[in-house]
């Protein structure tokens, strides 16, 4: 759903509790942050070939 998600690996290992919207978690919610990419890699040529090859075998079996 695109919403974010924050846990405390060493204290909560199930990851019951979401810490994400906790205002002093906003520090290493920033920290992490700097981490993502901030543009998404290019599909290569043959990635999308297979996928569309994949939606075509799709569509003829229905």
């Amino acid at each position: 759903d695109g919403g974010e998600e924050l846990y405390d690996e060493a204290k909560d290992p199930y990851e019951w509790t979401n810490l994400a919207d906790r205002a002093d978690r906003a520090n290493v919610k920033q920290e992490l942050a700097k981490s993502l990419p901030t543009v998404n890699k290019k599909t290569p040529p043959e990635a999308k070939a297979a996928e569309q090859k994949k939606k075509k075998k799709t569509a003829e079996e229905r």
